[in-house]
């Protein structure tokens, strides 16, 4: 069984359907993780060298469950989080999985070629900028503002403050309705 079908089946088990879309989103993080151990290394088929939230073999960091909440709510998250784990899904097996199948990508902005590249090839992308270094880019000017949608980077420091909790946990926010239904998966 091949990494695409093993993801499906995972989901298929757990009576999750990803929703059908023709949008392409893209999800913006600061920086790659500080620690390279964390970072999922993608290979030149894909748009931007590092996934970012996402870790490459399903570690606990709060970053992967805050991606994970956001695209299949919380309850979920934790149990596709372990399931992954326990049958050896790579990180980048799951980005290529929703590249293919729901149109996400992750990205930094420290990568700005790869961005440059992205934007000009997906001139109707949603994204969701984590952190004010994602918010702030230039690079963004072209894509629309109702297009483009900012939330709190949500990292081991900025999980410290309540608000970033109820950003991404119980997505309590201004814009939460909107996040929710652009990038939600089910």
């Amino acid at each position: 069984m091949n990494n695409i079908n093993q993801i499906e089946g995972i989901l298929n088990e757990n009576n999750l359907v990803l929703k059908n879309t023709d949008k392409v989103r893209l999800i913006l993080g600061q920086d790659p993780y500080s620690e390279n151990s964390y970072q999922t290394i993608m290979k030149n088929c894909y748009p931007f060298e590092v996934a970012s939230f996402v870790t490459p073999f399903f570690e606990e960091k709060i970053q992967l469950f805050c991606v994970m909440n956001l695209f299949f709510g919380l309850d979920n998250a934790k149990i596709l989080i372990e399931e992954f784990k326990h049958q050896s899904v790579s990180g980048s097996d799951f980005v290529l999985f929703l590249e293919k199948k729901a149109q996400i990508y992750f990205g930094n902005v420290s990568e700005e070629d790869n961005l440059k590249k992205f934007l000009s090839k997906h001139e109707d992308v949603r994204i969701l900028c984590c952190g004010n270094k994602a918010q702030d880019n230039n690079l963004l000017s072209k894509v629309p503002l109702q297009n483009r949608f900012a939330i709190v980077n949500p990292s081991n420091l900025t999980f410290k403050n309540p608000s970033t909790v109820q950003a991404w946990l119980l997505f309590n926010h201004k814009s939460s309705s909107q996040i929710k239904n652009i990038f939600s998966l089910i």
